[in-house]
């Protein structure tokens, strides 16, 4: 859920109730771990520093990390966080857990280089037949500051896949990654070339 999170949401998450969460949490607190501030009528749960966040990730066992993301995702996803909030628990998990248009929505909610490691994660491992998945890695590498290879990563899906409509992002993104490079003459050379056949 993040470096802070309610009690409640807390309690949810461990899948228990909010007084046992509460026993718990004030136990952490005195060690140093936790901290806990009042915000309004909620009691909100802060890690004390990333290092406790992450030895507590790196302790807890892989099945139980992925249920813990599975939860996380859900009540993320019933709160209405923003989409950037669940690239991290999507990387931990399957893709397929939620839908492809989902996965793309979250991809380029996030920071540009979250958002193409959770596209090059999902990448092969779900189904994509309007190829929305893969017209976002080279938007995404361009969003990175890679125009070379969003160039050669668009020009690859374009002709792989020709006239098929889902295909124009990748044609947009091509364009804007060759005016970035330089290369508005070869591109405009390769344009006319296309174009004069037709």
């Amino acid at each position: 859920l993040g470096r802070t999170m309610t009690l409640a949401d807390l309690a949810a998450l461990r899948d228990t109730t909010e007084e046992a969460t509460a026993d718990a949490v004030h136990a952490a607190a005195e060690a140093q771990l936790l901290a806990i501030a009042t915000e309004g009528e909620r009691d909100e749960v802060t890690f004390r520093h990333d290092l406790v966040m992450a030895a507590l990730r790196d302790q807890t066992p892989p099945a139980t990390r992925r249920t813990l993301h599975r939860r996380a995702l859900s009540l993320l996803q019933a709160s209405g966080a923003r989409a950037d909030r669940l690239a991290p628990h999507l990387l931990a998990l399957e893709p397929d857990v939620v839908p492809t248009h989902e996965l793309v929505r979250v991809a380029r909610s996030c920071a540009p280089d979250l958002g193409l490691r959770l596209v090059e994660h999902a990448l092969g491992r779900v189904a994509d037949n309007d190829l929305a998945l893969a017209v976002t890695r080279p938007e995404l590498l361009l969003w990175c500051g890679q125009p070379q290879l969003a160039a050669e990563a668009a020009a690859l899906l374009v002709e792989e896949h020709g006239d098929h409509p889902g295909i124009e992002p990748a044609r947009a993104v091509y364009s804007h990654a060759m005016f970035l490079m330089g290369k508005v003459r070869a591109f405009a050379a390769d344009a006319a070339e296309d174009l004069g056949g037709h």
